[in-house]
């Protein structure tokens, strides 16, 4: 399978940062590892988008969430649930 365009598009700054000595926010971080997520959910991620998305989590648990997988966890369950509370809204405004 081969890594979706909005994966390598987000992951943009983070390849920049090699050369680059301002890494990615921890907003941008965020950002790539919720699309990683769900990229990594419906299947689309190849060999390479994996590697990229391991990179991407690690650098988020590290500097967002000091380093506590479970901290980072519970915030990415609670993303997960407020976007299920978005689509539950869009799909009973559609009704």
């Amino acid at each position: 399978m081969r890594t979706p365009i909005r994966i390598l598009l987000l992951l943009a700054p983070l390849q920049a940062a090699a050369g680059n000595p301002q890494p990615p926010s921890i907003a941008q971080l965020k950002s790539m590892y919720l699309a990683c997520s769900d990229a990594a959910h419906s299947g689309e991620l190849g060999r390479a988008g994996i590697m990229q998305c391991s990179v991407i989590y690690e650098e988020l648990k590290r500097r967002a969430f000091d380093g506590d997988f479970t901290r980072l966890l519970a915030w990415s369950r609670g993303q997960a649930a407020q976007q299920a509370s978005r689509e539950d809204r869009a799909a009973l405004a559609k009704q």
